[in-house]
Order: C-alpha cells, then structure tokens, then sequence
C-alpha cells in the first residue's frame, strides 16, 4: 500500500491538472480499498488502491493512457523510471510481458492499458 504522501507528490506532478473532486475521488477508493483490507480481501484492495490513482489520469475513462500520463502514474507507484521511453518500460516490465503478450500489439504503440498498470502494481506491492 503506497503512504499519502506518495498521492502528494504525485499531485503536484500533475502541474494544475489534479483538482479538488479528483482528491475526493482519489480518498473515496483509498477507503474503500482499506475497507477491503480489513475484511481481509488484501488483492482486491491493491486493485482498488492502482485504479484510485489511474482514475485521476484517465479522465475519460477510456482503459488506456497516453506513454507520458503512464510515466506519471509509474512514478506514483514509485517505480524506478528515469527516460519515460516505451522501450525502458518493455525492458524494465519485460517479465509482465510475456504474461500478456499482446499488450503491445503495434510496434509503436503509445497508449497504455489500465491492466497492465494493475500488474505493475500489485507485482510493486508484493515484494
């Protein structure tokens, strides 16, 4: 589970586009995810925890993030990313990958899924 400070610092990586519903929306599902911990669904509050800070970037609900709003979030997750390129996130997630093969269909795909974020997380969480 990330500390709050963590959603700070990732608030004021997003440069005036994290608003005050998005901070509201964000503390909902970071309570709801602590709900679930509680009642001991540890997984599924992990799951609801990533799509907290997903939801903020993906405004529009579209499933997938365009490779700079993704760097963001990965650097939300404290992940280790220092160029923000595709090919250092198919190196560094090469792993997750070949979990799903398909997550980059087109060689120059830019747009990232919710899914693999999920992944990326909760492998984050796990260790």
């Amino acid at each position: 589970r990330l500390p709050d400070k963590h959603a700070c610092t990732f608030a004021r990586d997003l440069k005036g586009e994290f608003e005050y519903e998005d901070l509201t929306t964000f503390y909902g599902y970071q309570l709801v995810s602590t709900m679930e911990r509680l009642e001991g669904q540890s997984l599924l509050a992990e799951e609801i925890s990533a799509l907290s800070y997903w939801m903020i970037l993906d405004k529009e609900a579209k499933g997938c993030l365009s490779l700079e709003k993704f760097v963001l979030l990965l650097k939300a997750f404290r992940e280790n990313i220092k160029k923000g390129t595709l090919e250092e996130i198919k190196e560094e997630y090469k792993f997750l990958l070949t979990l799903n093969p398909g997550e980059f269909l087109k060689e120059n795909n830019t747009h990232l899924r919710f899914d693999f974020a999920r992944r990326i997380f909760l492998e984050r969480c796990s260790t």
